[in-house]
């Protein structure tokens, strides 16, 4: 908040009321659903599971579902648009932004393993595993598996200097 607030008066020479504001709000929405999110994951009861799923739902229309497993540190950075599958996997320090859809292909769903980022409107269905440290591009449909950072729209891996088609 204070760095917001020191470039924004270097720039306009005025201390900052409405961007402030602006900014808290924003920062509270944000947090307010990835604790809503930890909840969820740290339950085993699939009562209180549902009730959380519900309660994702009503707030900021995230469909997860109640069997989907999700390690920690698991961050939304825009809470719009997001569906995740009832088998899916995450795992620990996974960031996604919005209109994501990690779902099943032919019943089978993805594992998402540790410090992936997913970057808006991404698609990752099927029996597939996105490898530790993986970066999925923008408009990316995926449904193989994929290690390294797979660019926007064509899915491919992009690994010192090489295309390689997924």
């Amino acid at each position: 908040m204070y760095k917001y607030k020191k470039i924004y008066e270097s720039l306009y020479g005025k201390k900052p009321k409405f961007i402030e504001y602006f900014i808290k709000k924003n920062f509270d929405y944000l947090f307010k659903c990835n604790i809503l999110i930890y909840k969820f994951s740290t339950k085993k009861n699939k009562l209180i599971k549902k009730y959380y799923c519900s309660k994702i739902y009503r707030q900021y229309k995230i469909i997860i579902g109640c069997n989907t497993k999700i390690g920690k540190n698991f961050i939304i950075k825009h809470p719009m648009g997001i569906a995740i599958g009832e088998g899916a996997v995450i795992g620990d320090n996974v960031s996604i932004y919005q209109n994501v859809t990690i779902g099943q292909k032919k019943g089978k769903y993805p594992k998402i393993e540790s410090n992936v980022v997913i970057y808006p409107n991404s698609v990752v269905v099927g029996d597939i595993t996105v490898s530790d440290g993986s970066i999925v591009g923008a408009n990316c449909y995926c449904d193989k598996n994929i290690s390294g950072i797979v660019s926007t729209t064509r899915c491919f891996n992009i690994d010192n200097n090489k295309k390689e088609r997924v």
